[in-house]
């Protein structure tokens, strides 16, 4: 840890044994005992000044040759520190790496067995859904299964994507949407309407922001609207990404609310993150609105 202002962080050798007469070299920290000497030399590796190493308060001071040591121990101080460091983040990403590895075998686990039961359930109650010969009493509990096992299996792959951690740039924000819309059907009664305008995709860097976005107005919606309907709009037009996401729920007092509530500050804050705004307009009783937009780079002409 460098001394704020102390001799040797700007990269200058400092040896004194009149401090009070070179303020500049011995300026120290709130509670630092007075000086009398300094002895002071950066640490370094060539890429920059990491730290310093320093001694003080000698009785007599000290002199060029003591000077000539502390010079002559700095590398073999600075290389232990950088070691240190390296071994630090080595031990770092090992861990990532390993939790990363545990991630993805969970996520092929899970894909062989949950997703596949899932998936064959979906035909199955699609295939229920088809037949002429149901008796009537029985249609309205296929249809709920057929929905509940549709919902369920893009949860799944929701979930399946956040355990492998890939960016949400590769995979195409369509994609994106539809699983979480589907999966918030599975979960409530309210009707969500996704329209995507325009034949262009947004840029990938708001895959990430857009995609959180939705999902956190969609817990929302689950959590507080008792909505009868919901909608998610995306459009690409003249250079402007917009989204407007409603629904025709219970609403609330959006002036008297705090903005860490319902996760509007943090959807502010990744629409802002991206460069873009976005703002929530609700009244109890009228449902609520978020609309958010981003200004991009025109798509080039093929």
């Amino acid at each position: 840890m460098r001394p704020a202002g102390l001799g040797g962080g700007d990269g200058r050798v400092a040896l004194t044994n009149s401090p009070a007469e070179q303020p500049e070299a011995a300026a120290l920290p709130p509670g630092h005992p007075p000086l009398t000497s300094l002895l002071c030399v950066p640490l370094g590796n060539g890429g920059g000044v990491t730290g310093v190493v320093a001694v003080a308060n000698r009785e007599g001071g000290y002199s060029e040759e003591q000077l000539g040591v502390l010079l002559g121990v700095a590398p073999v101080i600075s290389e232990a520190f950088d070691r240190r460091r390296a071994e630090e983040d080595l031990r770092a990403n090992e861990l990532h790496a390993a939790a990363q590895r545990e991630r993805n075998r969970l996520a092929r686990d899970l894909h062989d067995s949950v997703t596949q039961a899932l998936f064959a359930a979906t035909m199955k109650s699609e295939a229920l859904t088809l037949a002429s010969s149901l008796p009537p009493e029985t249609e309205d509990t296929v249809e709920e299964v057929r929905r509940l096992t549709r919902g369920a299996l893009a949860q799944m792959r929701t979930l399946l994507l956040e355990l492998r951690g890939d960016p949400l740039e590769k995979v195409p924000l369509r994609q994106l949407l539809r699983h979480l819309v589907e999966a918030t059907e599975s979960r409530t009664s309210t009707d969500v309407k996704l329209t995507i305008r325009g034949q262009v995709s947004p840029p990938p860097e708001l895959h990430t922001p857009v995609y959180r976005i939705v999902q956190e107005a969609l817990n929302n919606i689950v959590r507080h609207a008792a909505a009868d309907g919901a909608w998610i709009v995306l459009e690409l037009e003249d250079a402007v990404v917009r989204l407007e996401m409603g629904d025709d729920g219970v609403g609330f007092d959006a002036d008297g609310v705090d903005a860490g509530c319902f996760g509007l500050r943090s959807m502010r804050e990744r629409a802002v993150e991206a460069g873009g705004t976005l703002r929530v307009v609700a009244a109890p009783g009228r449902g609520t609105r978020v609309l958010a937009e981003w200004r991009v780079r025109p798509p080039e002409e093929p």
